[in-house]
């Protein structure tokens, strides 16, 4: 290791030629590093795998540069964590999540933080929770059924009573080798419409579907392909049960109805797929939580839920859309057209 006064004792020229061997040693360890250590994912904004490295932020987080769509993002652009400014404390929150269901009041004691930061980090984490994209296999439990239409959180008593009238139909999916689902359907009067073609498409290969008789569940299977028996539940030669559906839509009952006092229709379909978690349901991948926290999906459905419900509203609901949220984020433009094209394409409540 060369001294202050070794250095300073050396030529202008023997200086500038060390200096220079230096810059480059480093630049070399630099970019050795990076190749090592370039991450795995996928640039936020269009998807593109394709992108370089773009420097740190001033906290120090690693930026990149997609070569795409010339966006800069870091890691966590996108993700549940991102715009966090207080990530240990997050952390902290995702893990007491991940065990469990507890009072937003009780988290925001735990952790230290608001109640509305409670309210806001619950939300940004259920917009990470994907619906399960595998096939049905076998006997598979088809049930429909209806929730209350629910405008939790207005202060507007009148418009909350003038849609009390409305029913949210809600669907239950469920075979014996651990694939679950629940989706939010539409409000209103049910009609086959309301059905998502991606329900018919993984139940089209290898399920045996079994479902309660209903008119509009019987039009779906019949203009479909997929294999089904329809029963009627209340005859007493009735010999069929959808218990595997039925203990989904219980669950739901417990946790949306009983523990949690209801849910705005909005966020229903984000918090099915929390109760799958937490009910115990949801078995496929034991580092589900892990994934959660990466997912880049996040950010764009949280930051554009209220488009995405009025999206919703506009196209499988009976009622006219009426917005409650006036909050905005500048980044929620960077991230509206993929959030609501993914939207349309599931035909999902997120």
């Amino acid at each position: 290791m060369i001294s202050t006064e070794d250095f300073l004792s050396l030529s202008v020229s023997a200086r500038t030629k060390l200096l220079s061997q230096l810059q480059n040693a480093h630049k070399r360890s630099y970019a050795n590093h990076h190749t090592r250590t370039k991450p795995k994912i996928n640039c936020p904004f269009c998807n593109s795998p394709d992108f370089s490295l773009n420097g740190y932020s001033p906290s120090g987080k690693e930026r990149f540069l997609c070569k795409s769509c010339n966006h800069s993002f870091a890691i966590t652009t996108g993700t549940p964590i991102h715009a966090i400014k207080k990530p240990e404390k997050f952390l902290k929150y995702f893990n007491i999540m991940s065990c469990g269901y507890k009072p937003l009041k009780n988290m925001a004691e735990e952790t230290g933080i608001s109640l509305s930061a409670a309210f806001e980090w619950r939300h940004k984490i259920l917009c990470a929770m994907e619906s399960m994209n595998e096939n049905y296999v076998g006997i598979t439990d088809f049930r429909q059924s209806e929730m209350p239409f629910s405008r939790k959180g207005l202060k507007n008593t009148e418009e909350i009573n003038e849609n009390k009238q409305f029913i949210t139909n809600v669907l239950a999916v469920a075979d014996y080798r651990n694939h679950n689902e629940i989706t939010v359907l539409s409000v209103g009067k049910l009609k086959m419409a309301d059905f998502p073609d991606e329900i018919q498409h993984k139940l089209f290969t290898q399920a045996i579907v079994l479902a309660p008789w209903h008119k509009v569940v019987s039009d779906f299977f019949r203009a479909g392909k997929s294999s089904y028996t329809l029963f009627r539940p209340e005859k007493p030669y009735n010999r069929f049960d959808v218990r595997n559906a039925d203990k989904l839509h219980d669950a739901m009952n417990t946790y949306i109805k009983q523990r949690m006092k209801g849910v705005s229709t909005k966020y229903l379909q984000t918090y099915s797929a929390w109760v799958e978690r937490i009910a115990g349901f949801n078995k496929r991948n034991t580092n589900d939580w892990a994934v959660l926290i990466k997912n880049q999906m996040a950010w764009g459905r949280y930051a554009n839920q209220e488009d995405s419900f009025r999206y919703f509203i506009e196209n499988k609901a009976d009622i006219v859309y009426k917005r409650s949220f006036n909050r905005n984020w500048k980044t929620a433009e960077n991230f509206r057209i993929t959030s609501l094209n993914r939207h349309k394409q599931n035909q999902d409540l997120h």
